[in-house]
């Protein structure tokens, strides 16, 4: 679970539209994943963006509503990059991870990720 004492080091966005349903495996590959920074004691957040969603893809993120890790938003933006930069915005971790709504990542993604580019000088 993402601690609320601690800044989040890493925010992670999860933009949806049409995903209905689909987006249960991506939350459970993330929860998963989120598995590995806990083990490390790395504080973060998960970030929910559903810009035009479907009834069934806000039905779904509608079960989050009461979860701290999770903020959940809803925009009319019809645009990708616009979606990412609001929920960008309202992050607030030191690095940010995106996914889509329909993806799936694996265990290791974040915490290779995480530490991979706190130990770079070089950070897009």
């Amino acid at each position: 679970m993402a601690k609320k004492n601690k800044h989040a080091e890493l925010s992670i966005i999860v933009t949806a539209h049409n995903e209905g349903i689909l987006a249960h495996k991506t939350m459970l590959s993330l929860f998963r994943a989120t598995k590995k920074l806990e083990e490390e004691d790395i504080p973060y957040e998960f970030i929910v963006h559903i810009d035009n969603g479907t009834l069934e893809t806000k039905k779904y993120f509608s079960k989050y509503e009461n979860d701290k890790r999770i903020k959940v938003f809803e925009n009319n933006f019809g645009d990708p990059s616009l979606s990412r930069n609001f929920a960008i915005a309202e992050a607030d971790g030191r690095y940010v991870a995106s996914i889509d709504g329909d993806d799936l990542c694996s265990e290791n993604w974040l915490i290779d990720s995480y530490v991979t580019i706190k130990d770079s000088d070089d950070k897009i």
